[in-house]
């Protein structure tokens, strides 16, 4: 009994979804043949000696292409590859970041060939052929160039005041605009400062990873004593503080395996990195976190004593599995 009363209800919702959509296409039908009827008049009324007329007054060829323009995206919200971002030798980039400076659009580039390079980006709209089209120059203001090895990462503070860069040669270099006394880092190649160019400086080198580093991170919120993170594959995590340039904290990945990226969540409570655990089924990759502690908590497991306790969070370490 209880089957048939449950066949006969599907039944009655089946006959009601194709009795609406019956009723829908119906009414669609006579909007599609009133949306004709209209278009048909409209056309009459404006047809002369076989030209038509838009109703703005425009040409059909120049009603559509103001109405393609117009819905068009506006600048920022579409790609466009930077041509003139180049390095020496044509070398290959390794790792971008853009920020606004004063309202300018500002791109800093890492490259192979151990050097990075700023930018200034302008929108240009476009001449002759490409009238009215909005493209994006890119001028070259400045060339960092005291790493020794490839640049593997490089990233903007969050206030846009400092540069940030790592490299392969275990180094990590922090930048500040200005000419910086015997460490001026602006070289343009050797050659005379040019106009509009800009003077940085390299305002702390951080040593302490015994390999390779592969990635590095801001505090979000620009936290005095955790200003800066880096990972290695040496297997640690260290953080420095920028107040007086040397490393204020040491993180161990418990598998020792090697630490290829990390990250603070956007409100700095939280630091994730991702190591590949070298076994015998190879490399797996996996993810730790650990829960950044309030400067007010005691003394505990760090490689500081005067540090207060970075607690590792359990999760699912490899949720892609």
């Amino acid at each position: 009994m209880q089957a048939r009363t449950d066949k006969l209800h599907d039944q009655g919702i089946s006959d009601l979804i194709e009795s609406s959509s019956q009723s829908s296409c119906a009414t669609n039908s006579a909007d599609h043949s009133d949306a004709d009827a209209v278009q048909d008049t409209s056309n009459s009324e404006h047809e002369h000696d076989g030209d038509v007329t838009h109703p703005s007054g425009k040409g059909t060829d120049e009603t559509t292409r103001s109405e393609q323009g117009a819905s068009e995206p506006a600048f920022g919200c579409c790609l466009e590859k930077l041509a003139g971002v180049v390095h020496r030798d044509n070398s290959s980039i390794l790792s971008v970041d853009s920020t606004m400076v004063g309202g300018d659009h500002r791109l800093v580039s890492a490259g192979q060939d151990g050097t990075l390079k700023l930018w200034q980006l302008q929108s240009v709209v476009g001449e002759a052929q490409d009238m009215g089209t909005v493209h994006t120059s890119c001028k070259c203001v400045a060339t960092l160039d005291e790493h020794s090895a490839p640049v593997n990462c490089v990233r903007w503070s969050p206030d846009g005041r400092q540069i940030a860069s790592c490299d392969a040669d275990a180094c990590l270099c922090v930048w500040a605009p200005g000419a910086g006394g015997a460490h001026a880092a602006m070289r343009n190649g050797g050659a005379a400062i040019a106009a509009g160019s800009e003077l940085w400086h390299r305002q702390w080198l951080l040593r302490g990873h015994r390999g390779e580093v592969c990635d590095l991170a801001w505090h979000p919120n620009g936290h005095q004593r955790y200003g800066l993170v880096s990972c290695s594959h040496d297997g640690t995590v260290r953080l420095w503080d920028l107040t007086c340039g040397r490393e204020i904290i040491k993180l161990r990945d418990p598998s020792e395996g090697l630490i290829k990226g990390v990250a603070f969540d956007p409100l700095g409570q939280y630091l994730a990195a991702m190591t590949e655990a070298l076994d015998g089924a190879g490399k797996r990759p996996r993810a730790i976190v650990w829960e950044v502690p309030e400067d007010d908590e005691g003394n505990a497991n760090s490689s500081h004593g005067d540090n207060p306790p970075w607690r590792l969070l359990r999760l699912c370490e490899a949720p892609w599995e």
